[in-house]
């Protein structure tokens, strides 16, 4: 989504032939998905709220709402990309 939205900006500043219509499409997507994140989180909360499961924050629309996704995701990302450079390592060393 942010990618969306950088593409578009850069798109709108050098004056794109539709650059009209593009910032009404990125405003379109970007409002749906703040009514996508809000409903979530009152999902979240009803359930949380059936189970007896108590919590004090919600659901962010920055799309940074758990951080400690932020914490696994580079991690994760540096163990694939370590696999990745492994099997290349190995199909290199085959030929």
């Amino acid at each position: 989504m942010k990618l969306l939205i950088q593409l578009a900006d850069s798109l709108v500043e050098k004056g794109h032939l539709h650059a009209n219509d593009i910032k009404q499409w990125v405003a379109a997507v970007d409002n749906r998905y703040k009514d996508f994140s809000s409903r979530m989180d009152k999902y979240r909360c009803d359930l949380e709220g059936a189970l007896g499961i108590k919590t004090n924050d919600g659901l962010s629309l920055d799309r940074n709402s758990d951080p400690s996704l932020e914490n696994k995701v580079p991690r994760d990302v540096e163990a694939a990309k370590g696999l990745n450079e492994e099997q290349w390592k190995r199909k290199r060393r085959r030929e």
